[in-house]
């Protein structure tokens, strides 16, 4: 390296040293007064000062399992699906609850990404209207049919900015 490339690192590690050194002498004296206590209490136990994290699941371990009604866009149709959360949170839907346990492939999968859940169809269209706006939209949007009629009373609205949407 030539004297600039140098010269110009070692200003960043410095300034990045510099940044760091109070966090670091905050720590440091916790630790030394948690060590000197220690000596002087005879504490057998160590009490680690990280914070404490639940064992990570076993990958395929199901959060959240239910039968729903999914609307089929390619029937233009309601059925009813066995809906899968797994501890990967991402979204499987089965055909019915006896196709999930005998090991098949998902009808669908989901990885809910920078999506959002709307559990009413005035707020899927008003996030709709912002996104995707109709410029040559009537003034009469209160008198406007839903797209879909719904066969429960609570729907469930998935808004996947790059996927097809799902209800």
């Amino acid at each position: 390296l030539d004297e600039g490339k140098c010269s110009y690192i070692r200003g960043k590690t410095e300034a990045t040293i510099k940044n760091f050194s109070p966090f670091y002498s905050r720590q440091y004296s916790v630790a030394f007064c948690h060590h000197v206590r220690s000596e002087v209490e005879q504490q057998r136990d160590l009490t680690s000062q990280f914070l404490k994290t639940k064992p990570p699941l076993e990958p395929g371990t199901v959060l959240y399992e239910a039968e729903l009604s999914q609307f089929a866009e390619d029937i233009k149709k309601w059925k009813e699906r066995y809906i899968v959360v797994k501890n990967d949170f991402a979204i499987e839907s089965y055909e019915n609850k006896e196709a999930y346990q005998k090991g098949a492939t998902p009808k669908s999968r989901i990885l809910p990404a920078g999506g959002k859940v709307l559990t009413s169809e005035d707020e899927y269209n008003l996030l709709s209207d912002r996104f995707f706006p109709d410029p040559i939209a009537s003034s009469e949007k209160d008198n406007a049919q839903p797209f879909v009629v719904l066969p429960k009373e609570f729907p469930v609205y998935l808004w996947q900015p790059f996927l097809r949407h799902g209800y």
